[in-house]
């Protein structure tokens, strides 16, 4: 099992880490690997960016709802 910081330093096997990419975001790894020989490798830093910047929106998110939830459950209950 790979860790999130593992992907900020690509082991020098770019099949690697895109393999470690796809393990620890359960991509595709077909699909992944079509967009990197798409983007000729340039854009695969690009997705890893996206994908961490996406994890910071999402736990945002997580936590504005489950406040709303708490919220509405004690008016409820």
């Amino acid at each position: 099992m790979f860790e999130k910081q593992d992907l900020n330093t690509c082991p020098a096997d770019f099949h690697a880490c895109v393999a470690a990419f796809c393990e620890y975001y359960n991509v595709d790894e077909p699909v992944a690997a079509a967009f990197c020989a798409h983007t000729e490798n340039a854009g695969f830093a690009c997705l890893i960016k996206g994908y961490v910047e996406m994890a910071r929106l999402n736990s945002q998110i997580c936590a504005e709802y489950t406040a709303c939830e708490a919220e509405a459950y004690r008016l409820v209950c």
